[in-house]
């Protein structure tokens, strides 16, 4: 029986394994685990229980964190699959790898993937992804030797056969491997559909779940558990007066705010017990924290960092800032501060539309979305992020025009 993710509050220290020498002065070679990137679309991380939503809903899920860790504050680099996908292999902003909402454009070749840098140190690499978002037009598929983006488009199809592909790939690769699996449900329909209620994101997210649970049981089965990554790909906003549950339309914290959780590679000494990570984090950190799990330098262009996997609370260093783009807007988190502006067509900074608190100081215990900032505040939050924005701007705008 997996411990609940309700009855650690603190974290307990990670036992680091005993390195072996052999022969006095030669270290013998490490053996580099298997690894498991799940990412979902449009799931909001205050949907699932250990998150503060349901009670007993994504409890799957939610069970990495127990022998791993639970990120509190993760946030999407974009708000829309395609560039949001890209980001998560390539550990870069989306006006850096150049992938948009359009089919028309494509991940370079020039840039380079976590796929890539496993398969250079030796690892099979396989992707099985349940979105026309992520087919090959996107050229996604940079460093995956295998790369199945041909499931049905029947939705509850395509749930049921990518976690099964997945499994039928990994009883046939030779260890090291590398499998991403993409799921696309909890996403709305498409246009046409039915309406969207609260009570279908619901039972969707409890199907996506059982199909969770099948994977990872199998894939737990093995004399070696793999390391899992979880991550959503973006989030979702609430339904409006006229307007469904969406998301893709600006960087809203509820666009871009996803679950992450994070179980590393078992070692010989046991699993670790689940941890509550408040420092925000991104998931341009998902391809370095692979990387680095599997003892693989990050190539230089990576803007992420492995995941923490304590509290940075306390250190004298000035907190990160971690930034989510879309075409019309972009945000930027430091620390518990968020601020979003529009941005222009030529890129450059435009009016404020939001700030916000993520917790209240010195107090972390609050997991739900903030409310936004009073105008006095606003502007008072505006002033002091406004600058990070713009350089921001002024940095991307500056290394595209110096690619070829």
């Amino acid at each position: 029986m997996r411990p609940s993710w309700r009855t650690h509050p603190h974290p307990i220290p990670l036992v680091i394994g005993l390195v072996v020498l052999v022969g006095g002065c030669s270290r013998q070679a490490s053996i580099r685990p298997d690894l498991v990137l799940i990412s979902i679309d449009a799931l909001r991380a205050d949907a699932l229980d250990c998150y503060g939503g349901r009670r007993d809903l994504g409890v799957e899920a939610c069970a990495l964190g127990d022998e791993g860790a639970r990120y509190v504050w993760a946030f999407a680099a974009a708000s829309s699959g395609g560039p949001a996908a890209a980001s998560l292999l390539t550990s870069l902003h989306p006006s850096q790898h150049g992938v948009r909402d359009s089919a028309a454009q494509f991940l370079p070749q020039r840039v380079a993937t976590a796929a890539e840098a496993l398969v250079s140190a030796g690892y099979e690499t396989a992707a099985f992804v349940a979105s026309p978002e992520l087919n090959r037009s996107r050229n996604l598929q940079q460093g995956f030797g295998v790369y199945d983006d041909g499931l049905s488009s029947v939705q509850s199809d395509r749930l049921e056969s990518v976690g099964d592909r997945a499994i039928a790939w990994t009883d046939a690769a030779r260890s090291p491997w590398l499998v991403w699996v993409h799921f696309s449900e909890p996403h709305p329909p498409g246009k046409g559909s039915a309406p969207w209620t609260p009570a279908d994101y619901e039972k969707s997210i409890r199907h996506l779940d059982r199909r969770l649970s099948q994977l990872i049981a199998v894939l737990d089965a093995r004399p070696t558990p793999p390391g899992v990554l979880l991550v959503g790909l973006h989030g979702q906003r609430d339904a409006e007066p006229g307007s469904p549950a969406s998301h893709g339309r600006g960087v809203d914290l509820a666009e871009i705010r996803v679950p992450l959780l994070w179980r590393p590679p078992r070692t010989g000494t046991g699993p670790m017990v689940g941890r509550r990570i408040t420092t925000p984090v991104s998931t341009l950190d998902v391809a370095p924290t692979l990387l680095d799990s599997a003892g693989v330098a990050l190539p230089g262009a990576f803007e992420g960092r492995p995941l923490p996997l304590a509290d940075s609370v306390g250190e004298s260093q000035p907190a990160r800032a971690l930034f989510a783009e879309h075409p019309l807007e972009l945000a930027v988190i430091v620390g518990a501060e968020y601020a979003a502006i529009e941005r222009t067509p030529s890129d450059g900074a435009a009016d404020l539309i939001r700030t916000a608190l993520l917790w209240p100081p010195g107090d972390r215990s609050s997991e739900k979305l903030p409310a936004l900032d009073s105008a006095i505040e606003a502007a008072r939050r505006h002033a002091r992020l406004r600058p990070t924005l713009d350089y921001f701007l002024a940095r991307t705008q500056a290394e595209r025009s110096n690619q070829p």
